[in-house]
């Protein structure tokens, strides 16, 4: 039976009748423990794993990472932020679910810092991020916007009268 191999810190997004796995730290027959830049299409009609082809000049080792899947025009997997223990990055990689081409994105403006081990959450064709860590920098508590449509981030301000924001957190849910 063809599967992915077991792994670790990968992401998961689900895709009309389809779960996509991308990514994540394991053994697959790299070394010990290597990140991975894989992609698998779990059918649930079908109960069937199948390996997805990815192709382009900025296929994503990642893990410590999320993944989303932003409906309306261009139907696009957006992967962010990623860790291979030693670095981080903030990076923002893109697929069309049809081809599974992948480019890298060059947001406009200001960006969050670079981190891993974040939670992120689809809204439309947009992404709301909150947390994560970062070797040099440690814990973030800060929460940010990507706009799909026009590529830019947008750092949201908790004010006083609406509450303060969350406490830091990394590996959260």
């Amino acid at each position: 039976t063809i599967r992915p191999s077991p792994r670790a810190s990968h992401s998961t997004v689900l895709y009309n009748s389809q779960i996509v796995v991308t990514g994540g730290q394991g053994n697959a027959g790299e070394g010990s423990d290597s990140v991975m830049f894989d992609s698998w299409v779990f059918d649930i009609a079908l109960e069937r794993w199948k390996r997805r082809q990815l192709r382009g000049s900025s296929v994503p080792r990642v893990a410590y990472h999320t993944q989303h899947y932003a409906k309306g025009p261009g139907l696009l997997f957006i992967v962010f932020g990623a860790s291979n223990r030693e670095t981080t990055t903030n990076t923002i990689y893109y697929a069309s679910s049809d081809k599974m081409l992948w480019s890298k994105l060059q947001p406009a403006g200001v960006q969050p810092a670079q981190r891993s081990g974040h939670a992120a959450a689809a809204w439309g064709g947009n992404m709301v991020m909150f947390g994560g860590s970062s070797p040099r920098t440690g814990v973030f508590g800060d929460t940010w916007w990507f706009q799909n449509k026009n590529t830019k981030w947008s750092q949201l301000v908790y004010s006083e009268a609406g509450g303060a924001s969350p406490a830091p957190r990394a590996f959260h849910a």
